[in-house]
């Protein structure tokens, strides 16, 4: 295993993977548009299946469940990508 010391990257290596995390979790219109959930459904995403629950069934509570479900696994992937990443333990060099 390959170890290396403290890198002045590795908080923009921490934010830019929270942000790509997010930006996977709550992936909607480029998908939708592209494909609308694919043949069969093969190209639903989380978002877009919050959509579909909302706006196609007409289940507005079960669509919030699952809103609140995906926020919640952002906020949990975050927290798991900035702890590992010692993210909160970075102070700014002068």
């Amino acid at each position: 295993m390959l170890h290396r010391g403290g890198s002045s990257l590795d908080a923009v290596i921490a934010v830019i993977t929270i942000l790509g995390v997010t930006q996977a979790l709550t992936a909607f219109d480029l998908y939708y548009v592209m494909t609308g959930g694919g043949p069969d459904g093969a190209t639903t995403t989380l978002s877009v299946g919050v959509y579909l629950k909302a706006f196609t069934d007409q289940a507005l509570g079960a669509a919030s469940v699952y809103a609140v479900i995906v926020a919640g696994l952002g906020v949990f992937f975050a927290g798991v990508i900035s702890r590992s990443s010692g993210f909160g333990s970075m102070r700014s060099e002068r």
